[in-house]
């Protein structure tokens, strides 16, 4: 499988792929809502991590089109 390993900050620059900043950000949404624990948390970030691989395997995602996904 692809492995997305950059992606494009607000301001153009380029930094290494995170994806514990994305499930960091899902879980604090949780705790915000008082909905849903660590462990569901890893399991959106596994598909969100997916949806990233399928959507964007000829280019690099900005932070914008993966927070859009996480919402989704």
């Amino acid at each position: 499988m692809f492995a997305i390993k950059q992606c494009a900050k607000r301001d153009g620059q380029l930094e290494r792929f995170d994806r514990n900043r994305i499930q960091s950000a899902i879980l604090k949404a949780f705790i915000e809502s008082n909905e849903g624990n660590s462990y569901i948390a890893k399991q959106v970030t596994e598909c969100v991590i997916e949806r990233i691989t399928i959507s964007f395997i000829d280019e690099i995602p900005t932070v914008e089109q993966i927070q859009d996904l996480v919402e989704d």
